[in-house]
């Protein structure tokens, strides 16, 4: 660890403050920090899935995060723009010259986020919709034969248990390509980032990050070996403001629903959905 980062957590640990200068981020820096740090307690949240997924959902009474480097349709999740090869964020070189930092001492650090963090941190992916979105429901509710619970921000974070030694927070998706760098020296921000072609999606993921304790106690002779995913519990009465079932749905499937997740909700939660019929693509 660089020695001036080491006296800075000393002094911060001892309680005292380090003088360091206002740093002005660029444009894309600050609306990117924005979209990860300020999700708003009302924001809506959709999570389409498919039927199976939602019967498993009320089965464990928990929801399922997926390990960061094993999601298929984007493997470059939790990895940083092509830019970072050749430049800083303006977040990591004002911190940078401050901490005394030499140019490319931090590519360690990058290395380690793209490798050992991918498979310590977990998502769960939300979608900031107030409204269905045909789609959405064909990209990800089983081609709209599958459930769509809705919900808001302050309501998931309610109806969050706790693991030991894991620690899960909201933060919104930035959909950029590989001409901005991202900053490194804030380690979950590479898993705030997604290509352009996933815009459409408006993400506000659920990201957990094992802690130091379970990650250390991970490494073995074969290297760094964590679960493919977590199961976090959830309180269903704060979770489920509103679900959705999908357009081209059967009738039967409707009620199965309609019994299951209004008992779970302690009220009546289940609607059809406002989405007309459609052929799937």
């Amino acid at each position: 660890m660089n020695e001036r980062l080491k006296t800075v957590l000393a002094e911060m640990k001892e309680g005292e403050f380090v003088a360091l200068s206002a740093i002005e981020p660029s444009p894309f820096d600050s609306t990117f920090l924005g979209n990860a740090l300020e999700i708003a307690p009302g924001q809506s949240l959709m999570h389409y899935m498919k039927f199976d997924r939602f019967k498993s959902l009320l089965t464990n009474r928990a929801i399922y995060m997926r390990r960061l480097d094993l999601f298929e349709l984007d493997p470059h999740e939790g990895t940083f723009p092509a830019a970072n090869d050749s430049k800083q964020s303006s977040l990591t070189q004002g911190l940078a010259e401050q901490l005394g930092f030499p140019t490319g001492s931090l590519k360690g650090h990058r290395d380690f986020i793209e490798g050992p963090m991918r498979k310590l941190t977990y998502v769960h992916c939300w979608f900031g919709w107030d409204n269905e979105n045909q789609k959405m429901w064909d990209e990800y509710g089983d081609h709209g034969c599958g459930v769509c619970v809705r919900t808001t921000a302050r309501r998931l974070h309610e109806s969050l248990g706790r693991l030991p030694d894991f620690s899960a927070n909201l933060c919104g998706v930035t959909y950029s390509g590989d001409e901005h760098p991202v900053a490194e020296i804030i380690s979950f921000l590479a898993a705030c980032r997604k290509r352009p072609q996933f815009s459409h999606e408006r993400e506000i993921r659920l990201i957990g990050q094992l802690g130091e304790k379970t990650w250390q106690a991970s490494y073995t002779e074969d290297g760094l070996t964590t679960p493919d995913h977590q199961m976090v519990g959830v309180n269903f009465e704060r979770l489920f403001e509103r679900i959705y079932v999908g357009p081209n749905v059967s009738d039967a499937v409707f009620q199965e629903v309609e019994s299951l997740g209004n008992k779970a909700a302690g009220c009546r939660v289940v609607h059809r959905s406002g989405v007309s019929p459609f052929q799937p693509s």
